[in-house]
């Protein structure tokens, strides 16, 4: 069974799995190296993800969409009835605290500004919010939206001062032109 996830492509086995990456890179998941699976489906604006979780917390993420929920639980489904002892958490997203919804961490980084809304990027990135193209995007955008706020009045503060000098110097031009009368 494939399934088509956020930049990535999951291929199912009984025993393995293996995960394609937007680049093309392949990875595999042999279920007997892995203590445990963590998994959440997609809520809509909760990005639902499938954690394989190797000896040594050495995780492996796939993440995916709404539309995937269904191909997730019968991939949950197939590897439980062959891998019995392998431990497989669901989690929800009501089961988070208000500060790990990806909603709360967007607001927080661009209604605070910065250097406040820096929280909120780290709360997408520790939360791994997203896939890790989205969170890319969101910090560039944030420092973009950032620095708006810093360069908009200095250009307004540099033009206000041209005006002024322009003013000061027809100013300077007319006084010598009546000292010379």
């Amino acid at each position: 069974m494939s399934i088509k996830g956020a930049g990535q492509k999951l291929y199912v086995g009984k025993e393995s799995s293996n995960i394609i990456t937007f680049w093309g890179n392949k990875k595999r998941i042999n279920y007997d190296e892995l203590s445990r699976i963590d998994y959440m489906y997609s809520s809509g604006i909760e990005t639902g993800y499938l954690e394989f979780v190797k000896y040594g917390n050495n995780i492996i993420r796939f993440e995916f969409g709404i539309r995937a929920n269904e191909k997730i639980a019968k991939t949950i489904a197939l590897i439980n009835e062959y891998n019995q002892e392998l431990q497989i958490n669901e989690y929800r997203p009501s089961d988070f605290k208000f500060y790990q919804h990806s909603l709360f961490a967007i607001l927080v980084t661009f209604i605070l500004g910065f250097p406040l809304g820096s929280i909120g990027l780290f709360l997408v990135w520790h939360y791994k919010k997203g896939t890790r193209m989205w969170r890319v995007f969101i910090t560039v955008f944030a420092i973009l939206f950032w620095s708006s706020w810093i360069i908009i009045p200095y250009i307004e503060y540099r033009l206000a001062m041209n005006d002024l000098n322009n003013a000061m110097n027809s100013y300077f031009e007319i006084l010598d032109g009546l000292k010379w009368r």
